[in-house]
Parts: C-alpha cells; structure tokens; sequence
C-alpha cells in the first residue's frame, strides 16, 4: 500500500512538472539540445490526448497512463538539462547572461 502510494504520489508530481520542464526546455535550448529537448513532447503529447480522452468517457482509471509515464518524460528531461550543463557549460552561460 505504501509502495502504491508512492509510485502515484511520483507520478502525479512528475506529471505536474513535466510541461513545465518541457516548455521551459524548448525556450532556453538551441540546435542539437533542442532537437534531444523536443523528443519525449510527441510520446507526452499522445498520453494527454489519450488521459483527457479517458476522462472525458468517465473512465475511473483515467490518469493511470500519464502517473506512469510523466516520470520517464521528466527524468529525460532532467538528466538533459544535467548533461547540458556539465558538457556545454560555456553556451549555458553564455546564455544565461543575455536572459539577465
């Protein structure tokens, strides 16, 4: 029971993070690291179209889907960030100094 809790407790978490991670990923990176940025949006988009679909008809087990898969998307995304700062640091600082 625990286990279960925790698992929809990341999930949801997860799921509330990710378009924040993803738009905010699209806006801040350029060339390669945009291209690895927009690769979870299509696979995301589809398990939203299919979460609000499901609830829409009523299903009981309408998020179930997105709880599952948003951490995948939101690690991607993080582990990308990760490794654009350790590998390019010069170009996220570069931009970080036009932004301020």
């Amino acid at each position: 029971m625990v286990l279960g809790l925790a698992v929809i407790a990341i999930g949801g978490l997860a799921a509330l993070a990710y378009p924040m991670l993803q738009i905010r990923a699209l806006r801040e990176m350029r060339g390669v690291w945009l291209l690895l940025a927009a690769v979870p949006f299509l696979p995301m988009a589809y398990i939203i179209v299919i979460t609000a679909m499901a609830l829409r008809e009523g299903s009981n087990l309408w998020p179930i889907l997105l709880i599952f898969t948003a951490p995948l998307g939101t690690a991607y995304l993080v582990i990308l960030r990760w490794l654009r700062r350790w590998l390019a640091p010069s170009q996220v600082e570069q931009r970080e100094k036009v932004l301020h």
